[in-house]
């Protein structure tokens, strides 16, 4: 059996779909499996699996009901559990695509380093064909806290590369966005230490029609739940220092939300969520004060104490 599970999630992506799988097909690495996972998709791209399928036996088809991009990785997740005898996983999204040394890189490194997991340097690319040309590759072993405190980023879970027990217990919340904010930090922190590669071997393709691209809604909202269980889950493992870090994160989330983005929904709905994430800001700021340092006129405290503004302007202060 393969050492490798490739999971690619398939949805409306029929101009784009060959480009990705053919840079998987394309590794220097060959031990692989290469799961797509049809969810639903309206157009051509469940037939395109199958296409593929017929002719490189690395490849199985899941076809399923349309669930969304946690469903679909789940359902990867899940037939790897049932059907193969892998040892890693890594997830690539199927608008995006892969440098040929991707898989050799990131197995090297987990494998030379005793890591579960390895992660590499991922860009967000704007055209069809950008790649980078890799002459070398260098890997280091780092703490997952340091890693994370000083990557932010990190929580996708695209450009990594992980020990498939690591997910024995873990998937995607089904029917929300920002799942990566809800998972990906559990486990990569199941590990101490992750192999990191610096080189950019994964090409994040930046198109309209997807979902980190399209127009914000009252959905992108699941955001600050996403934060507070971050929050709750820093604290109970003591880890201060990330803590700290999303608890800033946190408390600009909310007053970006309040500020300029509850103005795209309609008026019902701003009504509905307005004094809900005022409040939630208010004591954020207390709560969280020695994470985030502000001044008494700034944007931040403005959001979350508006009376405060017209106070400021009354005494000509702003």
């Amino acid at each position: 059996m393969p050492k490798i599970s490739v999971i690619v999630p398939v949805y409306k992506v029929e101009p784009y779909i060959n480009r990705c799988v053919d840079s998987i097909l394309k590794q220097t690495f060959h031990d692989f499996e290469l799961i797509l996972v049809d969810d639903g998709s309206p157009d051509n791209c469940g037939k395109i699996c199958d296409e593929y399928a017929k002719k490189d036996k690395r490849i199985h088809v899941v076809h399923q009901e349309n669930g969304g991009l946690s469903a679909a990785r789940n359902s990867g997740i899940d037939w790897t559990f049932q059907h193969s005898d892998s040892e890693w996983i890594t997830f690539i999204d199927s608008d995006d695509w892969v440098h040929p040394k991707y898989i050799e890189a990131l197995y090297t490194a987990a494998s030379d380093l005793c890591c579960n997991i390895s992660v590499c340097a991922y860009k967000s690319v704007f055209n069809l064909t950008e790649t980078v040309n890799v002459q070398t590759l260098s890997y280091r072993k780092k703490e997952t806290e340091k890693c994370y405190c000083d990557n932010l980023g990190i929580v996708v879970s695209v450009a990594k590369l992980f020990h498939k027990s690591l997910w024995s217990n873990i998937r995607y919340p089904e029917g929300v966005i920002h799942e990566d904010e809800f998972t990906t930090y559990k486990v990569l922190f199941l590990v101490d230490q992750v192999a990191v590669i610096d080189s950019t071997l994964y090409y994040y393709y930046q198109r309209q029609g997807s979902i980190m691209k399209s127009a914000w809604s009252e959905k992108n909202l699941v955001i600050i739940s996403a934060r507070e269980q971050q929050l709750e889950y820093y604290k109970k493992r003591g880890l201060s220092k990330i803590h700290d870090k999303i608890a800033k994160v946190y408390i600009l989330d909310l007053s970006d939300i309040i500020s300029s983005k509850l103005i795209l929904l309609p008026k019902e709905l701003q009504k509905k969520h307005e004094k809900v994430l005022r409040k939630k800001l208010r004591l954020a700021l207390i709560k969280y004060r020695s994470s985030y340092h502000y001044n008494w006129k700034s944007w931040t405290v403005l959001a979350a104490f508006p009376l405060y503004e017209k106070i400021l302007v009354k005494l000509h202060l702003i």
